[in-house]
């Protein structure tokens, strides 16, 4: 009886084991790291282009053992259009995050852009967007109706490695499953 109650238990707990660090891999596509949605209302923006000089930098909080895939934000042409002069530094890096770069409305004006990136680890904390042709100004779209508020609106999107920890829970209680499917002999 007492073989029997601990067998039922030590099922319980592997199958949650498995299912727990399942779901954890499973998880991992779904991260978003500096998910800060655009004010779509109308076009209000910092101006990063240029005729400023220099990149204005946003702030993000890091996510651990994140793998960048994708960077987008939304922005706006106040004079001129020109996507391919278009870059996008992290952590104060000289060197531009090289990648496809798409273009999509948002709407009232407002573009979309999604920079589609070699994956990487993601340890930056600061996003810079420039736009450094010479006949534009360009806005990089704030989050609310207020132009001078921050943040301003970008995603950093990618995956999650998972911890050595959670492949060990999971890996650990499909090797226990043939040992508790195996039955008592009487």
């Amino acid at each position: 009886m007492m073989y029997a109650t601990l067998c039922k238990t030590a099922s319980k707990f592997v199958v949650t084991a498995v299912l727990s660090g399942a779901a954890l891999c499973s998880h991992a596509a779904e991260l978003v790291n500096g998910d800060f949605t655009p004010y779509l209302g109308g076009i209000n923006g910092i101006e990063s282009d240029f005729n400023t000089a220099f990149a204005y930098e946003q702030t993000f909080t890091p996510v651990a053992n994140a793998i960048l895939d994708k960077v987008v934000w939304w922005g706006y042409y106040n004079f001129g259009s020109s996507d391919s002069s278009i870059e996008v530094f992290l952590d104060g890096s000289a060197t531009p995050l090289s990648g496809t770069l798409t273009t999509s409305s948002a709407g009232n004006g407002i573009t979309q852009y999604m920079l589609d990136v070699p994956d990487s680890p993601l340890t930056a904390t600061k996003i810079a967007i420039w736009n450094k042709s010479e006949d534009v100004r360009w806005f990089w779209q704030a989050t609310t109706s207020d132009s001078s508020a921050e943040p301003v609106a970008f995603s950093l999107q990618g995956s999650l490695v998972p911890e050595p920890g959670t492949w060990a829970l999971m890996l650990g209680g499909l090797a226990l499953l043939p040992v508790l499917r195996r039955r008592p002999v009487h």
